[in-house]
């Protein structure tokens, strides 16, 4: 809901800058592709949280079966 309302945003910038003269200087494509990569490495780092996790569970498990 807040990424697809961001969207929407970045949408209507352009529309702002001509009728209010509010300046932006970015383009649509460059914040889309900031979003992109901001989101992308967000994913990662769950990523690789949850894959530590994981092996601090299997350490767990693998000293109590000892």
């Amino acid at each position: 809901m807040l990424g697809s309302a961001y969207l929407a945003a970045v949408c209507f910038c352009p529309v702002l800058r001509s009728q209010y003269a509010i300046p932006f200087y970015f383009g649509g494509t460059s914040v889309l592709i900031v979003v992109s990569v901001t989101m992308d490495t967000i994913q990662q780092i769950q990523s690789h949280l949850l894959a530590h996790q994981y092996q601090v569970l299997f350490r767990s498990r693998s000293f109590a079966a000892r």
